[in-house]
């Protein structure tokens, strides 16, 4: 058997630890709630965590063919939890959207032990990523 001449990586939750996503919703939650009276927080955060599980497998198949795409599930996604909580207010939804796009990207950070791989194996091997 040939010896392996590239190896490929998943980004999300394999280079990069995605823990921290879940303050980065609870941040784009309090920042809406900081925007509309009678809005809370935490019941923002929990409405989005339900409206995740209930949303997802309706539109798994259609994301994962392409058929989908990441924005504008995330766009349907608020609405859905903004309902939840008794606002319609489309314009902070797609503020949402962004605060939470914005959030996330502060929030991401490589696994301690990736950069010490990446050195190791340069040179060695083809490194590719591979993500959606």
């Amino acid at each position: 058997m040939k010896p392996p001449q590239a190896l490929l990586f998943d980004l999300d939750d394999t280079l990069l630890d995605e823990r921290e996503r879940q303050r980065a919703v609870m941040q784009t939650c309090s920042r809406l709630a900081s925007l509309q009276d009678g809005l809370d927080a935490r019941r923002l955060f929990e409405a989005n965590q339900e409206v995740w599980r209930a949303y997802w497998p309706e539109v798994e198949g259609q994301w994962t063919l392409g058929l989908l795409d990441g924005a504008t599930l995330g766009l349907e996604a608020w609405q859905r939890t903004l309902r939840a909580c008794g606002c319609i207010d489309e314009s902070l939804a797609k503020l949402a959207v962004e605060a939470l796009s914005a959030h996330t990207r502060e929030a991401y950070r490589l696994y301690e032990d990736v950069p010490e791989l990446l050195v190791l194996l340069e040179g060695r091997l083809r490194l590719g990523l591979i993500t959606n």
